[in-house]
């Protein structure tokens, strides 16, 4: 495909040419070549044996023609090239400006300001409705400490980091005691080790987890109201009761195991039996071993859930609602700040950019006012090479035509007279209003440079300020 592009792109640029000279391109002047072409020499002794141009004749001849026909068509073509190049310039230089960039750095200070202001407007509804929330939260708590008479004392609130690791505590002393439970119930039951691990982890899980919460619930004799403390004494009462009864159930269970005959026979029974005729179960080691592992589990759960979070019922709670709601405020505080701090960032780098996109257009400028002159030098060598081209061709042609002529036929007076171009209006590269534009972006561009650490320091004390207006808030509490 890109073959067939460059072919039709080639067959439309060769039928779109025209016979004028493309005004683009800098035509060379060769003198050599253009008398070689024209056959100047060869046409002028030609001419000179044949009497031609007569004595009499006042025009130019048709080789004189050629050659100032062929000079002054080379001579439009650097025209066009110089008032080509001199456009192109001229746009160049109307599109370089600095001006707008310069009062924009200069004003980026306001700007700053007035976009930190929407920043915080934007967001104004949202902290004012968390304030709102950590103030009530506040107030709530603080009025819980007053009536429950805790004031000066801090919530020992476990995270949520704690609860998991003790979570997993309870779940792994469930999983030890059934494990060790299993082993001692497997010596006395038909179904060995698996058997006795499923019955004996529906017992520790009783047992830890009805401690862990009559544990909690001890936590009420803290409480200032004299019923709920007793009913936190009650509690431990109860947990204590729960892992005895519970642990004299597993060693009965496991003492009177050995002692079934058949599948028909029913230990509860047996158990009840013994129970009633006050014969204790601890005859052998593996007795009291359930006892102890069992007691001691339960003693285990129990203080973990007494001290699963703050000993004083629902203090824990108030404080943690507290706690975040006063963590929300101070995130939407600092999601705020980072807000600031990036547009702070942006503005800074913009000042740096302006700066440099300035200099660089500056420098631009420059280069293209110095080509103006370049181009102009070129243009003029070649538009006086182009004249003493025609002089010099003419002279040629004329000698060699005066020396081939016969004697009695002597050349036209008007080979006297020097052949000349039509005057043309030569481009005006005049650099007068350019150097006036260039004096004032400099003048701007060095304004703008003598600012930049005032402009630099009003963005930060303009960020610090701004900053500011929220962050007492952060400090209410």
């Amino acid at each position: 495909m890109s073959f067939f592009r460059k072919l039709l792109a080639f067959i439309v640029q060769l039928f779109s040419r025209k016979d004028e000279p493309d005004s683009d391109v800098l035509p060379k002047i060769d003198p050599e070549k253009i008398q070689r072409e024209l056959r100047v020499v060869e046409l002028a002794k030609l001419r000179g044996a044949a009497g031609v141009p007569s004595s009499t004749a006042t025009q130019l001849s048709d080789v004189e023609h050629s050659i100032r026909g062929v000079l002054g068509r080379m001579r439009e073509q650097i025209l066009k090239y110089g008032e080509r190049s001199l456009k192109i310039l001229d746009d160049r230089l109307d599109s370089i400006d600095v001006t707008r960039d310069i009062k924009r750095t200069i004003a980026l200070g306001d700007e700053f300001e007035r976009n930190a202001d929407q920043d915080i407007s934007k967001m104004d509804g949202e902290l004012s409705e968390l304030q709102q929330l950590a103030e009530d939260k506040a107030r709530s708590l603080e009025a819980f400490r007053e009536q429950h008479k805790l004031q000066g004392r801090l919530a020992e609130a476990s995270d949520g980091d704690a609860k998991w690791k003790n979570g997993g505590l309870l779940i792994a002393m469930i999983v030890i005691e059934g494990a060790g439970n299993a082993f001692l119930f497997s010596e006395g039951m038909a179904s060995g080790y698996v058997g006795g691990f499923v019955t004996a982890l529906m017992l520790s899980a009783f047992n830890v987890l009805v401690c862990f919460f009559l544990g909690r619930a001890g936590t009420y004799k803290h409480h200032v109201k004299p019923s709920l403390a007793f009913a936190g004494y009650f509690a431990f009462a109860a947990s204590l009761l729960s892992m005895v009864i519970v642990g004299l159930g597993t060693a009965y269970f496991r003492f009177v195991l050995p002692q079934l005959e058949d599948e028909s026979q029913s230990s509860i029974a047996l158990i009840l039996g013994y129970i009633h005729t006050s014969v204790l179960p601890f005859q052998d080691i593996s007795s009291c071993a359930l006892f102890a592992l069992t007691v001691i589990f339960g003693l285990i759960a129990v203080y973990k859930g007494y001290t699963w979070t703050d000993r004083y019922p629902g203090y824990a709670r108030a404080y943690l609602a507290y706690e975040d709601s006063q963590r929300r405020y101070v995130f939407a505080i600092e999601a705020l700040r980072q807000v600031l701090e990036q547009r702070k960032v942006e503005s800074l780098l913009l000042i740096d950019q302006n700066v440099d996109r300035a200099s660089s257009a500056i420098q631009n400028f420059k280069r293209s006012m110095s080509q103006k002159a370049v181009i102009k030098k070129v243009v003029d060598e070649r538009m006086v090479l182009a004249d003493e081209t025609l002089t010099s061709l003419v002279r040629t042609y004329r000698i060699e035509n005066e020396m081939a002529r016969p004697r009695d036929n002597p050349p036209p007076a008007y080979f006297d007279e020097p052949v000349t171009f039509v005057e043309t209006e030569m481009p005006n590269f005049c650099t007068e209003k350019d150097e006036l534009k260039l004096a004032e972006q400099e003048r701007l561009m060095h304004e703008m440079i003598s600012s930049l650490e005032t402009i630099r320091a009003r963005i930060q004390s303009s960020f610090n300020q701004k900053y500011d207006q929220v962050q007492p808030l952060q400090q209410l509490f």
